[in-house]
Protein backbone atom coordinates (compact mmCIF):
# COMPACT_ATOMS: atom_id res chain seq x y z
CA UNK A 1 0.00 0.00 0.00
CA UNK A 2 1.33 3.37 -1.14
CA UNK A 3 1.61 5.71 2.08
CA UNK A 4 1.91 9.52 1.72
CA UNK A 5 2.55 12.41 3.74
CA UNK A 6 1.47 15.76 2.03
CA UNK A 7 1.20 19.21 3.91
CA UNK A 8 -1.86 20.25 4.09
CA UNK A 9 -3.77 23.63 3.40
CA UNK A 10 -5.88 26.12 5.77
CA UNK A 11 -8.70 24.77 3.37
CA UNK A 12 -8.46 21.10 4.83
CA UNK A 13 -8.64 22.76 8.76
CA UNK A 14 -11.71 20.49 9.12
CA UNK A 15 -10.46 17.56 7.89
CA UNK A 16 -7.81 18.14 10.86
CA UNK A 17 -10.25 18.86 13.26
CA UNK A 18 -12.40 15.89 12.37
CA UNK A 19 -9.33 13.49 13.00
CA UNK A 20 -8.29 15.52 15.70
CA UNK A 21 -11.69 14.31 17.84
CA UNK A 22 -10.32 10.96 17.16
CA UNK A 23 -6.62 11.59 18.65
CA UNK A 24 -8.00 13.27 21.21
CA UNK A 25 -10.41 10.45 22.19
CA UNK A 26 -7.58 7.84 21.82
CA UNK A 27 -5.13 9.78 23.85
CA UNK A 28 -8.17 10.50 26.39
CA UNK A 29 -6.84 7.15 27.95
CA UNK A 30 -3.93 8.88 28.77
CA UNK A 31 -4.50 12.63 29.57
CA UNK A 32 -8.01 12.88 30.90
CA UNK A 33 -10.14 14.74 28.32
CA UNK A 34 -14.17 15.83 28.65
CA UNK A 35 -16.58 15.83 26.22
CA UNK A 36 -18.13 18.87 26.23
CA UNK A 37 -21.94 18.94 25.83
CA UNK A 38 -22.26 18.93 22.23
CA UNK A 39 -19.88 15.43 22.52
CA UNK A 40 -16.99 16.50 21.04
CA UNK A 41 -13.54 17.19 22.77
CA UNK A 42 -12.83 20.27 21.05
CA UNK A 43 -9.26 20.52 21.31
CA UNK A 44 -8.05 23.57 19.59
CA UNK A 45 -4.34 21.53 18.59
CA UNK A 46 -4.59 23.81 15.02
CA UNK A 47 -4.47 27.30 16.36
CA UNK A 48 -1.01 27.71 15.60
CA UNK A 49 -0.90 26.15 12.24
CA UNK A 50 -1.79 28.59 9.53
CA UNK A 51 -1.68 32.05 12.26
CA UNK A 52 2.24 32.64 12.56
CA UNK A 53 3.53 29.56 10.91
CA UNK A 54 4.69 27.95 14.24
CA UNK A 55 2.94 24.41 13.03
CA UNK A 56 2.98 22.45 9.74
CA UNK A 57 0.08 20.39 9.32
CA UNK A 58 0.12 17.16 7.05
CA UNK A 59 -2.23 14.76 5.74
CA UNK A 60 -1.24 10.86 5.80
CA UNK A 61 -2.91 8.87 3.06
CA UNK A 62 -2.90 5.08 1.89
CA UNK A 63 -3.71 4.27 -1.14
CA UNK A 64 -5.30 7.81 -2.07
CA UNK A 65 -7.50 6.91 1.68
CA UNK A 66 -7.41 9.39 4.16
CA UNK A 67 -5.27 7.54 7.26
CA UNK A 68 -4.28 10.00 9.64
CA UNK A 69 -2.44 13.57 10.33
CA UNK A 70 1.08 14.76 11.81
CA UNK A 71 2.04 18.29 12.88
CA UNK A 72 5.69 19.55 13.27
CA UNK A 73 6.73 22.39 15.02
CA UNK A 74 9.60 24.49 14.72
CA UNK A 75 11.99 24.81 17.63
CA UNK A 76 13.16 22.20 20.44
CA UNK A 77 11.26 22.33 23.69
CA UNK A 78 13.72 21.11 25.77
CA UNK A 79 16.84 23.57 24.15
CA UNK A 80 14.81 26.35 22.77
CA UNK A 81 17.07 25.55 19.20
CA UNK A 82 14.68 27.12 16.51
CA UNK A 83 15.95 24.96 13.84
CA UNK A 84 14.65 21.58 15.58
CA UNK A 85 11.58 20.14 14.02
CA UNK A 86 9.17 19.06 17.16
CA UNK A 87 6.63 16.26 16.22
CA UNK A 88 4.23 17.46 17.90
CA UNK A 89 1.08 15.27 17.17
CA UNK A 90 1.18 12.38 15.16
CA UNK A 91 -2.03 9.99 14.59
CA UNK A 92 -2.91 6.62 12.17
CA UNK A 93 -6.23 5.57 12.71
CA UNK A 94 -7.45 2.24 13.84
CA UNK A 95 -7.90 0.87 10.37
CA UNK A 96 -4.22 1.35 9.16
CA UNK A 97 -1.95 0.53 12.60
CA UNK A 98 0.14 -2.80 13.25
CA UNK A 99 0.59 -2.68 9.35
CA UNK A 100 3.47 -1.06 9.10
CA UNK A 101 1.94 2.23 7.99
CA UNK A 102 2.95 4.64 10.59
CA UNK A 103 6.58 3.28 10.48
CA UNK A 104 5.98 4.61 6.55
CA UNK A 105 4.42 7.55 7.20
CA UNK A 106 6.57 8.69 9.35
CA UNK A 107 9.91 7.91 7.78
CA UNK A 108 8.33 10.22 4.88
CA UNK A 109 7.65 12.43 6.84
CA UNK A 110 11.20 12.77 8.38
CA UNK A 111 12.19 12.98 4.46
CA UNK A 112 10.34 16.50 3.58
CA UNK A 113 12.13 18.11 6.46
CA UNK A 114 15.88 17.49 6.15
CA UNK A 115 17.90 18.51 10.02
CA UNK A 116 17.54 17.36 13.32
CA UNK A 117 14.45 15.79 14.68
CA UNK A 118 12.38 15.22 18.04
CA UNK A 119 10.25 12.89 19.07
CA UNK A 120 8.20 13.11 22.30
CA UNK A 121 5.92 10.98 24.11
CA UNK A 122 4.01 11.36 27.20
CA UNK A 123 5.59 9.26 30.45
CA UNK A 124 2.72 6.19 30.61
CA UNK A 125 2.16 6.16 27.10
CA UNK A 126 4.24 3.21 26.76
CA UNK A 127 2.65 1.75 23.41
CA UNK A 128 3.95 5.61 21.50
CA UNK A 129 7.13 5.10 23.18
CA UNK A 130 7.85 1.20 21.53
CA UNK A 131 6.37 2.74 18.08
CA UNK A 132 8.57 5.85 17.83
CA UNK A 133 11.88 3.38 19.21
CA UNK A 134 11.01 0.82 16.33
CA UNK A 135 9.97 3.59 13.80
CA UNK A 136 13.16 5.86 14.45
CA UNK A 137 15.57 2.86 15.11
CA UNK A 138 14.49 1.56 11.35
CA UNK A 139 14.27 4.93 9.59
CA UNK A 140 18.29 5.79 11.23
CA UNK A 141 19.61 2.76 11.33
CA UNK A 142 19.66 2.73 15.24
CA UNK A 143 21.25 6.26 15.27
CA UNK A 144 19.74 8.29 17.23
CA UNK A 145 19.65 9.37 21.59
CA UNK A 146 16.39 9.18 23.48
CA UNK A 147 16.52 10.92 26.21
CA UNK A 148 13.84 10.68 29.50
CA UNK A 149 12.99 14.16 30.76
CA UNK A 150 10.81 15.20 33.97
CA UNK A 151 10.96 19.17 34.46
CA UNK A 152 8.93 22.06 33.31
CA UNK A 153 9.54 21.36 29.67
CA UNK A 154 8.40 17.28 29.22
CA UNK A 155 7.54 14.84 31.52
CA UNK A 156 8.49 11.45 28.98
CA UNK A 157 10.61 10.10 26.34
CA UNK A 158 12.46 11.67 23.64
CA UNK A 159 14.49 11.06 20.61
CA UNK A 160 16.57 12.97 19.21
CA UNK A 161 17.89 12.28 15.33
CA UNK A 162 19.29 13.52 11.78
CA UNK A 163 17.74 13.36 9.31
Amino acid sequence: MRVSVVEASAEEAFILNNLGELYVHDFSEIVPSELNEAGRFDHDFLRHCWDRGNQIPYLIRVADRLAGFAIVGRGSRLTGDPVVHDLSEFFIVRRYRRQGIGTRAAAALFGLRRGTWEVREWAGNAAAHAFWRSAIGVYTSGHFDELVVADERWHGWVQRFVS
